[in-house]
């Protein structure tokens, strides 16, 4: 069974199990560590207050891109958009191909081409076969 930690609406989070039947039986814990006993194999779970400052983490991070991405918007940028525009003004000749774009703002391939098609509607980018190789392309 895969253990995880859920959050309830009026306490602590409790640890679940995901099981077909929604049934599950605790394995003991060690209030130490948090993991529980058996094979060495095991995953160590997460602490209560640990998996309090996890979800702190995840929800200020959240918090900051969507303030980042409000505050772009009165210029006319998402910040998707500018993370783009700003990767491509730290290049050398201002360009990258596609593939190693979508890896430095964590982008799927698919989900670059439709951002970057956005900008090169609005000219700020521009698509361009890479001269080495006649399947990629770079954007600059």
């Amino acid at each position: 069974m895969n253990r995880r930690l859920v959050p309830t609406p009026s306490g602590p989070d409790v640890v679940a199990h995901d099981h077909p039947h929604h049934t599950c039986e605790e394995a003991p814990e060690d209030t130490m560590t948090g993991s529980t006993t058996g094979s060495s194999d095991e995953v160590r779970w997460l602490t209560a207050t640990e998996q309090q400052a996890w979800r702190a983490y995840l929800r200020g991070q959240r918090l900051l891109e969507a303030a980042l991405d409000r505050d772009l918007q009165e210029f006319g940028v998402s910040l998707p958009e500018y993370e783009i525009i700003s990767m491509l003004s730290e290049q050398p000749g201002q360009r990258l191909r596609m593939s190693e774009l979508a890896g430095l703002v964590v982008q799927s391939r698919s989900r670059l081409t439709h951002t970057a098609t956005r900008l090169e509607r609005r000219g700020w980018v521009a698509r361009q076969p890479v001269p080495d190789d006649g399947r990629g392309s770079s954007c600059c």
